[in-house]
């Protein structure tokens, strides 16, 4: 039964900590690059970040 807790808290916590980093790392993304953004046409280009904030979040 103690395995059992200390197993879903540990889980808790790695969820917890992969959620927080990735909420940091985008909004940081998304503050440092907006000039970028309004500054390219190239929706393809678009995509590719949006794509990389989507697998360093599952990551």
């Amino acid at each position: 039964m103690e395995l059992m807790f200390v197993d879903i808290l540990m889980l808790f916590f790695h969820i917890a900590l992969h959620w927080i980093s990735g909420s940091l790392f985008t909004g940081a993304l998304a503050s440092d690059s907006q000039s970028m953004l309004r500054k390219t046409q190239n929706g393809r280009w678009r995509f590719e970040w949006m794509s990389s904030i989507e697998i360093s979040n599952l990551q």
